[in-house]
């Protein structure tokens, strides 16, 4: 496995504003993310004996203009 440490970012990337103004908590936690994982197993473990279903999860990923 290899990791980027430079990486020139193209000129015309247009970021997402980074500085909303919210006083919501942030959309996902850590909580929320072994939340889903929890579901999943159990998704998982109820239905052990068919093969008929697929089962997800999905956690926005936001990558900041400046790293």
């Amino acid at each position: 496995m290899s990791v980027v440490q430079d990486f020139n970012l193209p000129k015309d990337v247009i970021f997402p504003p980074g500085d909303l103004e919210s006083n919501e908590p942030a959309l996902e936690t850590y909580q929320h993310l072994q939340q889903m994982l929890v579901l999943i197993k159990c998704l998982d473990w109820c239905w052990r004996d068919q093969n008929n279903f697929f089962c997800v999860g999905n956690l926005t990923i936001y990558y900041p203009e400046n790293l």
